[in-house]
């Protein structure tokens, strides 16, 4: 399935990218581990209580197991900055999480 969506990573040197591949390439393990957990729905409900949509969560489940990442937002590298000192931020309004270029290297 498609990897997420990068933005701005030529402005990191090679050490950065290293680092920023190994560390998407690890939490998106984890979550297709978290999408074939058998507890997965008790974890869920743990943290988040059982009030959500069933069909919802089990699409989710779906696109972790199954390592699609299509729905994920577009992650783009700024300076800091830009993002007024902190390290990462989202923006509902155009779905991107924004990723401090000085946190990642």
């Amino acid at each position: 399935m498609a990897k997420i969506h990068l933005v701005g990573t030529e402005f990191l040197d090679i050490p950065a990218q290293l680092a920023l591949d190994g560390a998407i390439e690890q939490s998106l393990d984890i979550l297709a581990a978290f999408g074939v957990d058998e507890q997965f729905e008790q974890k869920i409900t743990e943290v988040f209580g059982d009030r959500f949509d069933a069909e919802k969560l089990e699409k989710l489940r779906q696109s972790f197991a199954f390592r699609d990442w299509s729905w994920l937002p577009t992650f783009e590298i700024r300076s800091a900055d830009e993002l007024n000192g902190a390290n990462a931020a989202f923006a509902a309004s155009n779905n991107r999480v924004y990723l401090s270029q000085d946190f990642i290297s």
